[in-house]
């Protein structure tokens, strides 16, 4: 499959190039040409409306495994928002330091210079305590009053950490604004923080939103485990949220749609099947083996083609074909060949740190020094291909193939 010797022939199909390569909505430029409506389209259609056009301050949550389009549509939001004439605030969590993602936020919020566009409740907070503290979390060294001359940057602990008056700075920045957001992707990746650290974070929010400002949404994604977790921990955060919003599995039609629109982005001439190569029934396994996950599809229908593309005895991808493709692997070398280069980390720590498995997302995290959303990411995608056991979230290699693996596999 993986062979440079014997490159894919795409254009045997009619088209100029392996459509599955990018899983994410980040590898794309125009997204609304891929995208696959469901029915929590529509409810983020309604609680946009009710913030843009009327004036409301909410605040929710967006649930799903990892490769459910949690990512396209907080940028979806984040558009709207933009194209409102308003200010959203979009980031992506990419670590447990609480303390530098709440930094990132103060110092990313836009205050118009102004006086007539801001709307302060109580001007004479602008100065004060609360300005110092936003000078406070921003990353920037501050001055040396006369001192000497050693300048050290700005640092603080958790007791300095209030998250009151944060959540009061917030409230006031985005109140500038007639519409605002304040977007947080793969909330996730705060797990493994210390509680310590935890507790103030999300009382800042739930501060925030607690006195949300007019024409106001925040929005977090997070996975299903994490949510769990959250809501069992930091109820009074989890129970101010308006709305829970999950994100579904792909049914056949819309699996259907999502290879549909795919293709037609790299065809080369119009066929009148609009899924060609692939037949109905191979669409239907590779959604069912996926388990209506858009992004693990994705990565099995571009190996799927991709093999297709050097075989010279393939002309069209049927049923049989996806089951040779995806089936167990019976040695050592057939198990390598199925193993994608950018997976092979993984497959190395489970043998090399934790002998083979089981193993959980957040120990391999830990042992790779990875955030725990790509780590769990990588692991969904290799259970969907067969290469991993995936039992009640442990993760572990083919037991046929552990021995094996131990001693030639490095």
């Amino acid at each position: 499959m993986y062979d440079t010797s014997n490159p894919p022939d795409y254009g045997k199909f009619a088209l100029k190039r392996n459509p599955f390569t990018a899983l994410s909505s980040e590898g794309i430029q125009n997204v609304e040409d891929i995208h696959v409506s469901q029915g929590i389209d529509n409810r983020i259609a309604d609680i946009l409306s009710e913030v843009i056009d009327n004036g409301a301050g909410l605040a929710i949550s967006i649930v799903g495994n990892l490769g459910t389009g949690k990512t396209q549509r907080l940028k979806g939001i984040n558009k709207l928002i933009k194209d409102s004439g308003g200010f959203p605030l979009f980031l992506k969590v990419d670590s447990n330091d609480t303390v530098n993602i709440t930094n990132h936020i103060l110092s990313s919020l836009n205050v118009p210079e102004k006086k007539e566009e801001m709307v302060v409740e109580e001007p004479k907070r602008q100065g004060g305590f609360l300005q110092a503290l936003k000078n406070y979390f921003f990353s920037e060294p501050v001055k040396a009053e006369k001192r000497g001359p050693e300048k050290r940057a700005v640092s603080f602990s958790e007791n300095d950490y209030d998250p009151q008056a944060i959540g009061d700075l917030i409230k006031e920045s985005l109140s500038a604004y007639p519409v605002s957001g304040l977007i947080l992707d793969e909330m996730e990746n705060v797990t493994t923080a210390p509680m310590s650290d935890l507790i103030p974070f999300f009382e800042t929010f739930r501060s925030f939103i607690s006195n949300m400002p007019k024409g106001c949404l925040f929005v977090f994604a997070c996975t299903p485990e994490f949510y769990k977790t959250i809501r069992e921990q930091f109820p009074a955060f989890t129970i101010r949220l308006h709305a829970e919003l999950k994100c579904e599995q792909l049914t056949d039609k819309k699996a259907f749609e999502l290879v549909e629109k795919r293709l037609a982005l790299v065809r080369t001439n119009e066929m009148s099947d609009p899924t060609f190569p692939f037949e109905d029934s191979s669409i239907f396994m590779v959604n069912k083996i996926s388990n209506g996950n858009p992004r693990v599809l994705l990565r099995l229908m571009h190996n799927i083609l991709a093999s297709a593309a050097r075989d010279l005895t393939i002309d069209l991808i049927d049923d049989r074909y996806v089951t040779r493709i995806v089936a167990v692997p019976n040695s050592i070398d057939e198990y390598i060949l199925k193993v994608p280069e950018d997976l092979q980390a993984i497959i190395n720590s489970i043998i090399d740190d934790f002998n083979g498995g089981p193993v959980t997302y957040i120990q391999l995290s830990k042992a790779l020094k990875e955030p725990p959303t790509r780590v769990y990411a990588d692991l969904e995608e290799l259970s969907s291909m067969g290469l991993l056991r995936n039992k009640k979230g442990h993760y572990s290699i083919l037991e046929h193939l552990k021995e094996l693996i131990k001693g030639e596999y490095k």
